[in-house]
């Protein structure tokens, strides 16, 4: 219930505030009138100016008299602070006169004007002010500034009485009507009267009163009427009687507390799916209100299912537009086009106009030299294969070409870095578009099936673009047909470089790292029926319930490529992205590192980052001086001969004592969040929304599945 008074405080100050300009422009008329006022009769009663001395103020001493000598004299104002207006001191000379106090406010008016949003937010927090828009916070410092300085030092007590009996008569002359019942219902003291003067301009507007307080019932003459109604009565003028105050509540408030009731009782998210569509779009908008991240996650899953249920389309899915980066592609009429295909697609007006609001147009980065040139994983075969070097004119060793795109002086200069991102050609860029539009809204169904022709790609281009410097994919592809038959591949630790290796001296290193390796074991089964046996065993562990098996994944296609420092010894990867069980490989891996980090520093020296290494050096050289060592000695390893050298039941080992560790703490599982790396250990197995639930005896499960099911193809043959 507090968010909701939140929200109508919200709402009220907003709507109390648009005039604020209009408010203070008001008032500095009114203070230097009366300034003028003050002055001019200073001027008529002054016929001789006396100046004043400040007496001085002297050290009491033992006697009563005043010495002779020169006393000392004792400062007893403590010096304000040299910055204004803080502090809780006036900061700025204030004059005890009319005119002083105009100065006075005009100055920290404009003292306050030239601060900062960020800094008035800060003052107002130790004022106690809520931050709200600039100018209705410089009003309300103003205020409390002049208060502070001036306090009660033009009015009298017998004034004080008169203003406060005669409250009532003048309140709606010096506030605008809106003021007027916000600050009646504020009160909450039952019936009040207004008296409203005929004439008077209500700079508010009668619309927003009736929108916020229409509902309340006043009674005009003698007849009891709702407040939206009595809008001729109240310009008329006359005593204006609030019987009861009903604040109209807005549909977002009406919609908000629904969800709060549907979150206690969770039983009704049966009855959302009987909802219309235009109520559930309100809803799924209402719901990002809420100030708790898990609330809102609820609650936008519950409203989805319904929608995805009601009208087979799922909202919290964006439609992204994606195609290759164009200087002369035009995004606002790509964004034009998508809409006319959601709105041809869907065919609730509620539903598609929800949908266009979360349409995104991405571009996306064109391929880069490398990516177009290079055909190393073409090379990665257990095939026979011929020298082509005689007929290249290209530097060789023993026989066989082996150089750098850098070193040779003939090569364009666009083309030595491998890193250089080209443009897409001209022929195919009606074709991407195309192709953006329709991905990003095949998740759409219903309605009839518009899509995107060529005219319409056609328009979304400027007639006149700017002239790119850079290579376009068919050049690139046309400069290097000239040695077809080279292996051109990156060079490790120097990215923007190509190495043009002869493919006998590729041949010769992917052999001796992978297919001649006896640390692998050939397997005789082809690969399909190897990732139907990896499946049943995926399946029968139970490891489908932290992810599901990639239908179209396949094998990692290992390849070398050379070193940067010497480009005949060759560095081995074996990549897994294809990999049917990555979902799955990598929530156990988060889960397995949120184990790591928790685990006690005394038995562990894992690091979260290089920047941790002094002080955790520092903590364990303190821990082994207390208990009486003097020196310590370690060994340095490489990182890959390390690993490989690590047996897989040592793996397995390790993993289990980590787990038994956090079993005996009571600790049951490790919600693994489907979207970030966010993870949270529980010793509860109670699910939460938005996360996976990964139990601390599937960590042994997944590792001990990866350990036995490591296959690679190396060429055509399946290694393991």
């Amino acid at each position: 219930m507090s968010s909701d008074t939140d929200v109508s405080n919200e709402e009220t100050t907003t709507e109390s505030s648009e005039d604020s300009e209009e408010e203070t422009l008001r008032i500095i008329r009114l203070l230097r009138t009366k300034k003028q006022r003050s002055k001019a009769k200073k001027a008529r009663g002054r016929k001789r100016t006396v100046k004043k001395t400040p007496p001085s103020e002297y050290s009491r001493g033992e006697c009563s008299r005043r010495p002779e000598t020169t006393a000392t004299r004792v400062k007893t104002v403590t010096e304000e602070p040299r910055t204004p207006l803080t502090g809780g001191y006036k900061g700025i000379a204030a004059g005890c006169s009319q005119g002083g106090f105009v100065d006075y406010t005009l100055q920290v008016l404009q003292q306050f004007s030239a601060k900062k949003v960020p800094q008035l937010r800060e003052i107002c927090e130790k004022e106690g002010i809520r931050s709200t828009r600039k100018d209705e916070m410089i009003m309300e410092l103003v205020k409390r500034q002049t208060k502070r300085a001036y306090g009660d030092f033009f009015d009298t007590p017998q004034k004080q009485d008169e203003e406060k009996q005669n409250s009532q008569k003048t309140e709606a002359v010096d506030k605008t009507p809106l003021e007027v019942v916000k600050t009646a219902q504020e009160e909450k003291a039952g019936a009040t009267e207004v008296v409203f003067i005929a004439g008077k301009q209500w700079t508010n507007g009668w619309r927003k009163i009736s929108t916020v307080f229409g509902m309340t019932e006043v009674e005009v003459r003698g007849k009891m009427v709702l407040l939206k109604h009595a809008k001729s009565a109240c310009q008329l003028g006359g005593k204006v009687k609030f019987v009861r105050f009903r604040k109209t509540t807005t549909t977002t408030e009406r919609y908000k507390l629904e969800l709060i009731r549907l979150l206690k009782h969770p039983k009704l998210t049966t009855s959302l799916s009987q909802q219309s569509t235009t109520k559930l779009v309100g809803f799924y908008r209402t719901a990002n209100l809420f100030g708790r991240k898990e609330m809102r996650e609820k609650l936008k899953l519950k409203i989805d299912r319904s929608l995805r249920k009601k009208m087979g389309v799922s909202v919290r899915r964006r439609v992204i537009v994606e195609y290759p980066y164009n200087a002369s592609i035009q995004t606002t009429e790509v964004r034009r086009q998508t809409e006319a295909v959601v709105d041809g697609k869907l065919s609730d007006k509620a539903l598609a106009t929800f949908v266009k609001r979360k349409v995104r147009i991405v571009s996306t980065r064109n391929r880069t030299v490398g990516e177009v040139a290079h055909n190393h994983r073409s090379h990665t075969h257990t095939k026979a294969v011929r020298c082509p070097c005689e007929a290249c004119d290209l530097p060789k060793r023993d026989g066989h070409v082996l150089t750098r795109m850098s070193e040779m002086t003939d090569a364009p200069r666009f083309l030595q870095n491998a890193r250089n991102v080209t443009r897409p050609n001209a022929e195919t860029y009606w074709k991407d578009i195309i192709q953006g539009i329709c991905a990003a809204t095949a998740h759409l169904k219903g309605g009839s099936r518009n899509g995107v022709n060529e005219a319409f790609a056609d328009s979304c281009f400027k007639s006149e673009s700017e002239r790119c410097g850079a290579w376009t994919e068919s050049e690139v592809r046309v400069w290097f047909s000239r040695y077809p038959d080279l292996v051109l591949a990156p060079v490790d630790r120097n990215p923007g470089d190509t190495a043009m290796i002869c493919p006998v001296l590729y041949r010769h290193g992917f052999g001796s790292v992978f297919t001649w390796n006896r640390d692998y074991e050939t397997v005789t089964e082809q690969e399909d029926e190897i990732l139907a046996k990896c499946r049943r065993d995926f399946e029968e562990a139970g490891i489908v319930e932290i992810g599901k098996w990639k239908t179209d994944g396949r094998f990692g296609k290992a390849y070398v490529i050379p070193k940067d420092k010497d480009l005949q010894r060759w560095r081995p990867i074996a990549p897994t992205c294809n990999d049917p069980t990555v979902a799955a490989q990598r929530r156990g891996a988060r889960a397995l590192h949120c184990l790591i980090i928790r685990f006690s520093k005394t038995k562990n020296f894992h690091l979260k980052s290089t920047m941790e290494l002094k002080s955790d050096l520092g903590k364990a050289e303190d821990m082994l001086r207390k208990e009486g060592c003097d020196r310590a000695m370690g060994r340095c390893y490489d990182i890959k001969e390390m690993f490989s050298s690590i047996s897989h039941q040592s793996v397995r080992n390790a993993v289990s004592d980590l787990v038994m560790y956090f079993e005996e703490q009571g600790w049951r599982q490790v919600r693994v969040a489907i979207r970030g790396k966010l993870c949270q250990l529980s010793k509860t197995y109670r699910k939460e929304a938005g996360f996976i639930s990964v139990k601390l005896d599937m960590i042994r499960t997944i590792v001990d599945y990866d350990l036995t099911h490591t296959y690679m193809t190396h060429g055509e043959v399946v290694r393991k």
